[in-house]
């Protein structure tokens, strides 16, 4: 077998793992999966390349095969845009009932690294919180936050249940309109691993951002820890568009922009 023809090989089994994996975000535990022949059909690829992308996620525990019976999930994916939307409206667009259990709340004096995230002075009061997100009350993330009090003076436990967007716009006008987003693999350590329900060398995908409202503060930092097994980011990438003919056309199109 030639490279090219390998990497064309295994280029198809990916595709068609990326579109069972699409095909398990709509399913829930224990679902079955449509047969080889009729799943090869739906995805548009030869059975030989949908087997081995169904070897690949039974490995990966996302599928089970059952002797005499078929192919069953063995739990759900949430699936995640990239785009600016809070953990309850994903989870709820996915059809999945979203919940958050407060683990600590607290007020600290920030430190130089909150600070600096924050853009306060050091020592200035922050609260910290760490909280537990769900989905259909199975945990699907591990938050910590840090919110500035001089933006947001009362916050409680219950406020942080359900969507902190939410109470931010309702409570205090505070609509967050920007992201800075980080994206890392992690190995959890042991308390993360225990309040997610999962093995301590589970690899996971730590999301850090720093959100900023409509006037252009920064309102939080956050650090959240999400399943791997559970949870994975979607990202469409678009090219650049054909460039201007003339720089009179380019110069218009900067200040479009801007």
């Amino acid at each position: 077998m030639t490279g090219a023809h390998q990497e064309s090989t295994e280029s198809a089994v990916m595709r068609a793992r990326d579109q069972v994996i699409e095909l398990l975000t709509n399913s829930h535990a224990g679902d079955r999966l449509p047969g080889e022949r009729e799943l090869a059909q739906r995805i548009g690829v030869a059975r030989m390349t949908l087997r081995r992308a169904i070897e690949s996620l039974i490995i990966d525990g996302l599928i089970e095969r059952r002797p005499g019976s078929g192919t069953y999930t063995t739990r759900p994916i949430v699936a995640a845009e990239m785009r600016l939307a809070s953990f309850s409206e994903e989870m709820r667009r996915k059809g999945l009932s979203p919940s958050s259990r407060v683990i600590s709340l607290r007020k600290i004096s920030a430190s130089v690294q909150i600070a600096t995230k924050l853009r306060i002075p050091e020592g200035e009061e922050v609260y910290q919180c760490t909280r537990l997100r769900l989905a259909d009350n199975q945990p699907i993330a591990l938050e910590t936050l840090h919110i500035p009090s001089r933006y947001v003076p009362q916050i409680n436990e219950k406020d942080l249940e359900s969507s902190l967007y939410d109470f931010l716009m309702k409570n205090y006008n505070i609509r967050i309109t920007e992201a800075k987003t980080v994206i890392t693999a992690i190995v959890p350590n042991k308390t993360s691993a225990a309040l997610l329900s999962i093995d301590s060398k589970t690899p996971c995908l730590q999301v850090s951002m720093v959100d900023r409202d409509q006037n252009g503060r920064i309102i939080m930092s956050a650090k959240c820890i999400y399943r791997g097994d559970r949870y994975e980011v979607q990202i469409d990438a678009t090219g650049r568009t054909a460039q201007p003919a003339n720089k009179q056309l380019m110069a218009r199109n900067s200040r479009s922009v801007s």
